[in-house]
């Protein structure tokens, strides 16, 4: 981007294109003498200068690099202000009898005409977002307008409008900012300097100066005002210091009446002009003039201008001849209406929102509808439901396993048994219906290759005392049950095959229970012959469970104790039988 420094000149001699860097002249446009307040850059960062002629109702427009102008229409009449939307979809003019008249640039349609002021517009500014239009006339008013307003209304009404001035109002300028957090700036030639507050509409500062003020420009920080005076005097004002009595920093040089001034995007240089001596270029710093420009053309400059120049200009739309009748809305082509400015000034709003940080975030809200996110909220609470029902089927098992006598799997090895043989059948019994060989009871008793593992609690508790325990007792049960539970559960089985499992295991091994007990019933009788086997057994027994569970002999002898009680009693009973 280069800077270019564009001066006017009253004498009819066009436009001089001066480079802000060298003072070099870069190009002439040439042209009968231009409005002050009615000539420069259309829109912002293209390559068409546009002017107003002072004596005519006629503007043209001229290509970079272009001595003739590329394009010239007529205007309803006299026009003393001009001014583009930033992207030059719009052009705005103020008229000598106080009219502002909008036309649309692509179809040079003339979309609106009213009455703004009561004397002539003296300058046209729009908010650099495209949402504002501020108005100065000779009225001493200044009227803001908001540009969505003016086209629902036939006669818009202005968004504030300010009277503090008492002579003509020359001058405006628009400090940095964006929608309403903006001021602007206005000169009259009463000497005041007055701030004004666009979002409130209230008075901010008013700073007065020793002479009429002819042109202001705002700095880029927004702390700074340049006043170009008509005594010569060129200031600078600090707005901090509006209501204070200090002076200002000036700027001496000019022999004469300073017309118009212009500060650098960077804020560095300064430019003003005079019909004295030409165009001068100021190091803003040290408050020192560094350059002057066309001292050797016999030219009368009138107004300056800082244009910025740009490496790939924007292009413009097609120009068409301006309208004198106002068209009707139905008629009026679509196109966009000064809304490129708040559509950027909404994405630097949302920049801190759309960070790398909360990137993630936004993300899935932005991709995931309310339709998706409802579907989702459903699979998940089916999931959960799913969830809750096989949890439950986890806890029934395990009661139905615990009430069938089903120990659960030890962590090391499971200890192997002998299958006890099935109930004796009535061509095996004896003579009096007991068993052939009683000495078979206690040798298919359960043989555990183990033996000097402990037992664990459950599988004492489910384990029968061994004096009324026949040879097919519930231990083998539990070892044909595990077995039953291990064929049925493959790999890869799901839940409800497991639970299906367990369920058939627990009712296998109900039945063979059963089946023991029955068979212990028949074979009561044939104890008798093989009870001295059966006391040796019993004593050997408790031996044996004291040895392997060191840390329950009160339970041991307990058992102990009971067993020889029963086996008493069992003696009794057989000798009373013997006797009968």
């Amino acid at each position: 981007m280069s800077e270019v420094v564009l001066a006017s000149c009253s004498d009819g001699q066009g436009i001089l294109a001066t480079d802000l860097r060298t003072g070099a002249l870069v190009s002439t446009f040439e042209d009968d003498a231009a409005q002050p307040a009615a000539y420069g850059q259309i829109g912002e960062g293209s390559s068409y200068i546009y002017a107003v002629q002072s004596a005519k109702a006629i503007w043209q427009a001229w290509a970079w690099g272009d001595k003739k102008p590329t394009y010239r229409a007529s205007l309803p009449e006299k026009t003393t202000a001009m001014a583009f939307s930033p992207e030059a979809t719009l052009c705005f003019a103020g008229s000598v009898a106080g009219t502002i008249m909008v036309w649309q640039m692509g179809t040079g349609c003339l979309l609106r005409s009213w009455p703004a002021h009561f004397r002539e517009v003296t300058q046209l500014l729009v908010s650099s977002d495209g949402s504002f239009l501020v108005s100065a006339s000779a009225d001493a008013n200044v009227h803001v307008y908001n540009i969505a307003d003016i086209f629902v209304h036939s006669t818009p009404k202005p968004f504030q409008s300010w009277s503090g001035h008492s002579l003509p109002v020359t001058a405006l300028a628009l400090l940095p900012g964006r929608g309403l957090q903006q001021i602007v700036a206005s000169a009259s030639l009463d000497r005041s300097l007055r701030l004004w507050d666009l979002g409130s509409g209230q008075a901010l500062s008013t700073r007065s100066l020793s002479s009429p003020i002819n042109s202001i420009a705002a700095g880029p920080t927004g702390s700074d005002i340049l006043c170009a005076c008509k005594n010569g005097e060129l200031r600078i004002v600090d707005i901090s210091a509006c209501n204070k009595e200090s002076e200002s920093s000036l700027l001496l040089g000019h022999s004469g009446s300073v017309l118009s001034c212009a500060i650098s995007s960077d804020g560095s240089q300064a430019v003003s002009c005079s019909e004295a001596d030409k165009v001068r270029i100021w190091d803003v710093r040290t408050h020192q003039c560094i350059s002057q420009a066309h001292t050797t053309r016999n030219v009368r400059i009138n107004a300056v201008q800082i244009m910025r120049r740009w490496v790939s200009p924007q292009p413009l739309p097609a120009f068409k001849p301006f309208q004198r009748l106002l068209t009707k809305p139905e008629e009026v082509k679509p196109v966009p209406l000064g809304v490129t400015g708040r559509e950027l000034a909404l994405q630097e709003a949302l920049a801190e929102e759309t960070s790398e940080a909360s990137g993630t975030a936004a993300l899935a809200e932005a991709d995931l509808g309310d339709g998706e996110n409802e579907s989702l909220q459903q699979r998940l609470a089916r999931v959960e439901e799913e969830r809750a029902r096989w949890a439950k089927v986890a806890a029934d098992l395990y009661g139905m396993i615990v009430q069938g006598g089903i120990s659960l799997p030890a962590a090391k090895a499971p200890a192997t048994a002998v299958e006890a043989p099935a109930p004796p059948s009535a061509s095996e019994k004896g003579p009096n219906g007991s068993a052939a060989a009683s000495s078979s009871s206690s040798g298919h008793r359960k043989i555990e290759e183990n033996e000097g593992e402990e037992e664990s609690p459950e599988r004492k508790r489910a384990r029968p005392d061994d004096a009324t325990q026949p040879s097919s007792t519930p231990a083998v049960a539990k070892a044909k049950a595990k077995a039953a539970i291990a064929k049925q559960k493959p790999r890869g089985s799901t839940p409800s095959d497991a639970a299906a499992a367990a369920t058939g295991a627990a009712a296998v091994s109900i039945t063979t229970a059963a089946a023991a007990v029955a068979s212990s019933a028949s074979a009561a009788p044939a104890a008798a012959d093989s009870d001295e086997e059966d006391e040796d057994e019993a004593e050997v027994a408790p031996t044996a469970s004291s040895k392997t569970q060191k840390k329950s002999k009160v339970d041991a002898s307990k058992k102990a104790s009971a067993k020889a009680e029963k086996k008493k009693g069992k003696k009794k009973k057989l000798t009373k039988a013997e006797q009968a």
